[in-house]
């Protein structure tokens, strides 16, 4: 290169960075060549400036369009870069204009009509072509097992997925209303004017190859359907109908086999123009469709169901709707029986599609308050006194509460340490054991009788500390004592004469230092004379309580001191919704993923809806809607590609672990980063709760261990991570599971997009 004379006084524009996808070495030459001709007679040109110029001209697969998160970053999120790799675009005039998958591929369409095809697993470019004339409108890439279609314009255009050869070509009587859907050897694509036409691969592949419709068929379509009706969404597929909607808000559900075929199988009004794509959940006997109208509900329609047999056909019905109050554009996400749905402000919902839960067909609820033993007591199994039998009326086997904790379910249901827990929810609390699997099944939100025998004293007590120790006898002080608040008009320790004021030292021979202490002792003399030690202006003074179901002589309302209670038992609830979501990404097996008003990557937990973590994603301005895989797929605007997805599961600290605290100190750690974890268990971790008992934690996901994220002498609470496994590489399928293809490694043969640097297949 010659030398570039003169020194700069202007500044002038002599490049723009491109991406690696429009790089081309001899073009690159020739620009620079002729450029530095022009530049060195332009008097104020300076080579200092120039330097840059050069370097984004020979070197532009250094540039990154768009930045990739690090593995720090994505750790919170409990994510892992799969792969990352490069879509075929013209960065200079081209946009990424729709983005979908299969169970095996990724597919990318350029608003040029570029489309480009990823080997979904390892990042893979498989092929790439031209569909039909630049800048034509199309639709969404759709496929099935083996082919994938594009429609442009009016034009069908089939390849074979894998290869990318062309198999069919075939012009439609009128330019499509929406993106057709794939099934097995067939396609529907909605037409302008209300039809649903249904084409046969192979008779458009036959008349493509020999440019005439196979001997004995008439026409190129199998079948139509006219609803007279404008169709604005792509149908959906269903076991053995295709359903789609149109804009009036009528939902057509048409048969696709049999002598049948093409026919309605029956057509429903959903009060409103649909407002979304529809969403088709299929389980193994059943087919249910997720509509979104503009009235702001949302409607679970039961399609098919085999397993239900009305009038000789399967069951057909309208299974549940809700009034979301919120407009909804995007397409929901369903995972068996979790929906998840984003509202146009912003709003994140999962609704339950299991008929066994109280809120089916609502949005899920969370418990607010889930431990210790779910409603916040503690209890152990317990024996009634046969003289409370005989006079209560109960059995003999029951639980003992031992703790209340301030604000629990159980403490504003009134429970109170000492009394004996006998029935839940009108069901027999023989033992702690069957007292938690009531409790676990309760309905949320509802009150639910709880009965309890209680001793009512009369004593109302608050706990103090005092200003200097209470000396009791030679070897005894208390720091801090109860001291009686109150005493009930005409009750029992009215008649013993209790007074306000009174410290109470002790009951029968326990030192009392606390309520609860109180309770439990005051509890455990019933049946019997409860035994008190007050002190009062610094003199013990002596006091007998009877503990009887009998009527007390000075009670008129005739409450006895020892009696069955009902109380009302409620565990609070909130609702499965977040909010500052635009769009979902995916839904991985522990975590909802969905992009925010800023567009970053935000991960909820989804079980609890927890925020998990959030990371910047600055350039990937296009993201797939994916309702197939966990995968989350990314694109930026020059069409880097960027495959996430969970690196495995997070093992916790349980929750029931304990009755007394959800709070533990790690005794041991049994494993470190790349041990096995073994599907038969493996012992991680066993922590100490504050009454000394330990217990064991193990995880059973077969993988190794990435992360360990305590040691020894670390104080956990319940749901704190305690390691994170790397388990299987595959992406888990949400729909139609048992078409998942074999390992990628079987698939894949050269190439090595994506592959990680130490050179193993991913």
């Amino acid at each position: 290169m010659p030398e570039l004379p003169g020194t700069a006084k202007t500044s002038v524009q002599l490049w723009s960075c491109l991406s690696l996808s429009g790089y081309d070495p001899v073009s690159a030459e020739a620009f620079l060549n002729d450029r530095v001709r022009q530049l060195a007679m332009h008097r104020n040109f300076d080579v200092r400036n120039f330097t840059l110029a050069v370097l984004c001209t020979l070197l532009p697969g250094f540039i990154q369009a768009a930045d990739i998160p690090s593995a720090q970053e994505l750790d919170p999120l409990g994510l892992e870069v799969r792969w990352n790799s490069q879509a075929v675009l013209n960065v200079r005039r081209d946009v990424v204009a729709h983005v979908s998958n299969d169970e095996n591929n990724i597919y990318i369409q350029s608003s040029s009509g570029m489309l480009t095809a990823f080997d979904a697993e390892n990042g893979r470019k498989l092929w790439s072509t031209q569909i039909g004339r630049g800048d034509e409108p199309a639709m969404a890439a759709v496929s099935n097992k083996d082919t994938v279609i594009v429609v442009a314009g009016p034009v069908v255009y089939g390849y074979n997925k894998f290869s990318g050869t062309q198999l069919l070509e075939f012009r439609l009587p009128r330019q499509p209303s929406a993106s057709p859907v794939m099934g097995e050897g067939i396609f529907y694509v909605p037409i302008t004017g209300g039809a649903l036409y249904a084409y046969e691969t192979a008779t458009l592949e036959y008349q493509f190859r020999f440019g005439t419709l196979p001997p004995g068929v008439a026409l190129p379509q199998a079948w139509r359907f006219i609803c007279n009706e404008k169709i604005v969404h792509p149908p959906v597929l269903g076991l053995q109908f295709v359903a789609f909607a149109t804009q009036s808000g009528n939902l057509h559900v048409v048969n696709t086999s049999g002598v049948q075929r093409g026919t309605s199988r029956y057509q429903l009004f959903l009060k409103g123009p649909i407002s979304a794509p529809l969403a088709i959940v299929d389980n193994a006997r059943s087919s249910s469709i997720i509509a979104m109208t503009d009235t702001h509900r949302v409607f679970s329609v039961e399609l098919m169901d085999l397993d239900r047999i009305e009038d000789g056909q399967p069951a057909q019905d309208v299974q549940w709707t809700y009034p979301l109050g919120r407009p909804m554009k995007n397409a929901p996400i369903a995972v068996r029986d979790d929906l998840f749905v984003v509202a146009v402000d912003g709003t994140l919902t999962q609704f339950s599609r299991d008929p066994a839960q109280t809120f089916w067909g609502r949005p899920v609820e969370i418990p607010l308050y889930e431990a210790p033993v779910l409603i916040g007591a503690g209890m152990v199994d317990a024996e009634i006194d046969p003289q409370l039998q005989a006079g209560l009326s109960v059995g003999g086997q029951c639980v003992r509460v031992t703790t209340v904790v301030p604000g629990s379910p159980a403490d504003q249901a009134g429970l109170q340490a000492g009394d004996l827990l006998v029935t839940v929810n009108r069901t027999p609390a023989a033992s702690v054991t069957v007292a938690k699997e009531v409790i676990s099944r309760l309905p949320l939100r509802f009150n639910r009788p709880i009965e309890v025998i209680r001793v009512s004293t009369g004593m109302q007590l608050m706990e103090q500390d005092s200003d200097s120790p209470l000396q009791i006898s030679d070897t005894e002080t208390l720091t801090r004592h109860v001291v009686v608040a109150g005493v009930v008009r005409d009750s029992a320790a009215m008649e013993a004469g209790l007074k306000e004021g009174d410290i109470l030292v002790r009951i029968g021979d326990e030192l009392i230092e606390s309520v609860e202490k109180a309770q439990q002792a005051t509890a455990a003399a019933a049946p019997g004379t409860l035994t008190l030690q007050l002190l009062r202006d610094g003199t013990v003074v002596p006091a007998k309580i009877e503990l009887t179901t009998e009527k007390q002589p000075l009670q008129p309302t005739g409450v006895p001191t020892v009696s069955l209670q009902t109380l009302q038992l409620t565990i609070p609830v909130e609702q499965w919704v977040v909010d500052g979501i635009t769009s979902l990404s995916a839904v991985g097996r522990f975590s909802v993923f969905g992009l925010d008003r800023t567009n970053r990557l935000v991960a909820y937990d989804r079980a609890t809806s927890e925020m998990q973590g959030r990371v910047a994603v600055p350039g990937y301005a296009v993201h797939l809607n994916n309702s197939i895989t966990d995968q989350i797929i990314l694109i930026s605007s020059t069409g880097d590609v960027l495959c996430l997805r969970e690196i495995g599961p997070t093992v916790r600290v349980p929750r029931g672990l304990s009755d007394v605290s959800n709070r533990a100190t790690v005794k041991e750690v049994l494993v470190t980063k790349d041990d096995p974890i073994e599907p038969t268990g493996t012992v991680v971790a066993t922590v100490e709760f504050p009454d000394g008992t330990e217990h064991q934690i193990s995880a059973d996901n077969k993988g190794l261990v990435q992360e360990v994220y305590v040691k020894v002498g670390d104080i956990v609470q319940v749901d704190d991570p305690l390691i994170r496994i790397a388990d299987d590489k595959f992406a888990t399928y949400h729909q139609r599971p048992q078409q998942q293809p074999v390992d990628a490694e079987l698939q894949s043969s050269g190439g090595n997009a994506g592959q990680p640097e130490n050179g193993e297949t991913p």
